[in-house]
């Protein structure tokens, strides 16, 4: 009687799983388990017939969540982390497909589709997404990891930046320099991403004993243009401004940066400015843009293997990987 999948998963001492990989010809297996599997079901006299020979690439999607696209919009944070996902993908033999899902009266229509989507995991981008967007994908059975947002209430796998240390490690550089007022850009579009970012900097304010309430705190929409507009309102209206300010993001900083050069203030001189996420525009900024590094390549590639990882596996365990951004020193301070 021939040996089954089941029974040659327990004489190898491996996954079900990875066997069903192996016989089906699916990437993601290294070329020594592959060997070992392909020689132990003909030593054993495993009945190929009834699996694959020949497969088009497996795929995995990257699901695109736009709640309003102010914030997910075509930047090269998000084309580096694109690009860094796609690299990891090939290398493991995948191929990656992208859709994007839009808050609308259909959102929940578009998410049940992709149950009967034929890859082989998701990847969701929810940078912009809230508790309950999350969990209108409860129904789905395949492999998912959410990137770029984490919920504690969500019994999801997460691949996120450790947002709170990065902002907190920008707040301690400014006290280090000597400033004793440090204001805060924040988004007029709120997302877990920036809400844990000014968590971190008010941590930082409470290691060091400064009064919260007396840091100007302005909210600005989370563009270049947008920040640089509402920043001239504030300035128009000579509201009262901070030594050194911190940004919930590069663009913020950007744009709040070129008004107040306008109205006078000299950066760092008079005002010293840092970003979070370094991208391309903090080189050509006057002066650069000290910034809070997110490494988004490797944030992408992170992301990808660790589904690749749950394909392969099964699944079972639910976790969250961070990963640590670092301080890149320019002229802004």
């Amino acid at each position: 009687m021939a040996i089954s999948s089941k029974e040659l998963a327990e004489k190898l001492n491996i996954s079900a799983a990875t066997v069903s990989m192996v016989l089906n010809n699916k990437p993601g297996i290294s070329a020594e388990t592959r060997d070992r599997v392909i020689n132990a079901a003909k030593k054993y006299g495993f009945d190929f017939s009834k699996f694959e020979t020949e497969t088009s690439p497996s795929v995995i999607l990257l699901v695109i969540y736009k709640k309003n696209g102010i914030i997910v919009a075509d930047t090269p944070f998000f084309s580096q982390l694109t690009e860094g996902i796609d690299n990891m993908c090939r290398k493991h033999g995948y191929a990656l497909q992208m859709q994007y899902i839009y808050e609308s009266s259909k959102t929940a229509e578009q998410i049940n589709e992709l149950s009967g989507n034929e890859c082989s995991g998701i990847l969701l981008l929810g940078t912009e997404m809230q508790l309950h967007d999350i969990e209108l994908f409860n129904k789905i059975s395949k492999p998912l990891i959410v990137l770029d947002t984490y919920f504690n209430e969500c019994d999801r796998c997460f691949v996120s930046i450790n947002n709170i240390s990065g902002m907190f490690r920008a707040a301690e550089y400014l006290i280090g320099l000597g400033h004793s007022s440090i204001g805060y850009l924040r988004s007029s579009q709120n997302i877990v991403n920036f809400t844990e970012r000014f968590t971190g900097y008010m941590c930082a304010l409470k290691k060091h004993s400064m009064d919260h309430d007396k840091q100007p705190v302005h909210y600005l929409t989370p563009t270049t243009d947008g920040a640089y507009y509402d920043m001239k309102n504030i300035l128009k209206h000579d509201r009262p401004l901070a030594g050194a300010y911190i940004a919930d993001n590069d663009l913020i900083a950007a744009g709040a940066m070129r008004a107040l050069k306008e109205h006078g203030y000299k950066i760092p001189e008079d005002i010293s400015i840092i970003g979070f996420d370094n991208m391309p525009l903090c080189d050509i900024t006057e002066p650069p843009l000290t910034t809070i590094a997110v490494p988004k390549q490797q944030f992408g590639a992170l992301a990808a293997e660790q589904l690749i990882n749950h394909i392969i596996d099964g699944g079972g365990l639910i976790t969250r990987t961070q990963l640590s951004p670092s301080l890149i020193e320019r002229k802004s301070t």
